[in-house]
Order: structure tokens, then sequence, then C-alpha cells
């Protein structure tokens, strides 16, 4: 099993701060990105998922997300890759 501690750090820190700033609807994706990463066993529909969150750099756009925000996202993409390199992605 691949380590997602710090993937799952970091989307946290962003879930947190999204709710601190009423984004309540934003916040709850990234609550349910949290569960789909912890909770998925087959490793197929985990690396799906995975892709789908690491395609979604524009969310920070749509989003209207502030400068702290946008940091926080940084790091959780940054997380993202690693995890996604450690499943043989590019």
């Amino acid at each position: 099993m691949i380590d997602t501690s710090k993937l799952i750090d970091a989307i946290e820190k962003l879930e947190n701060e999204l709710r601190n700033s009423g984004k309540e609807a934003t916040a709850n994706f990234f609550l349910k990105a949290i569960n789909t990463i912890t909770n998925e066993t087959n490793e197929n529909k985990l690396k799906s998922f995975l892709e789908q969150l690491c395609s979604s750099a524009s969310m920070s756009q749509y989003a209207n997300f502030s400068f702290r925000e946008d940091e926080l996202f940084d790091k959780l993409f940054e997380e993202a890759q690693k995890v996604m390199k450690l499943y043989g992605h590019p």
C-alpha cells in the first residue's frame, strides 16, 4: 500500500481553509476526496481518482481561491503528483 498521508494532510489543510472562508461546496469536494483516498481498496479506481484530482488545476480559478488557498492547492497538487509517480504514472 502506498503512503498517502502527506497527500491527505495537504487536502485536509485546504479543506479547512476553504470551510473557514465559507466555500462549503468546494470544501465538501475535498472532504469527499479524503474519503475516497482513505477508503478506496481498488488500486485502479484510486489511480483514476488521483488522475482526476491532478487534472483539476483550473478548479482554483473557478472556485475563486484566495492566495493562501492557491498555495495550499499547489501543495496538494505536488503531493498528488508524488503519489502518482509511486504508482508508475509519469
